[in-house]
């Protein structure tokens, strides 16, 4: 993503985060960092991100941020199911006010589900948000689109309910 993208889509998300007493942490799976990645090129993020996880492997979901092998077991590493455990989990890891988890296929594995990405927003064990996001392209393409998606879901749930 480009700097530019990413000051349009996060800029008035970090500042809201600023003027509120609210934390964020992050979970991510299939976008690798990227959402952490563009939190953290706004000075003052600090006061309000706790930090991610990239949790890539089923065993990182597990041991990290508390997925139940159940939950993988029965749905998968790629499902609606994850996507709130891992949100879940950061939020209780990090003490975070909001944790977002980001899981998916970006490709070229994954057959027909290339580019079916599932995210979710939890406040603490409520859930505020979780959806399954098709996102045409490549890899890069996908990734890109679900990091902005993220922002997009953030706007919409704390700046335009």
């Amino acid at each position: 993503m480009s700097n530019k993208d990413v000051q349009a889509g996060f800029y008035p998300l970090h500042e809201w985060f600023l003027s509120q007493n609210n934390s964020l942490s992050l979970a991510e799976s299939c976008t690798g960092g990227t959402v952490a990645a563009s939190i953290v090129q706004f000075p003052g993020a600090s006061r309000y991100f706790c930090g991610g996880v990239v949790a890539y492997s089923d065993q990182m979901k597990k041991q990290m941020l508390g997925v139940k092998e159940k939950t993988l077991k029965s749905f998968g590493a790629e499902s609606v199911e994850c996507a709130v455990e891992m949100a879940s989990g950061i939020c209780l890891h990090t003490g975070a006010t909001y944790g977002v988890s980001v899981t998916g296929f970006a490709g070229p594995g994954g057959g027909t589900r290339v580019g079916c990405v599932w995210i979710a927003v939890q406040q603490g064990a409520h859930s505020l948000y979780c959806e399954q996001h098709y996102f045409p392209g490549d890899r890069k393409g996908v990734i890109e689109q679900a990091t902005r998606e993220v922002f997009h879901v953030l706007h919409n749930l704390f700046l335009d309910p």
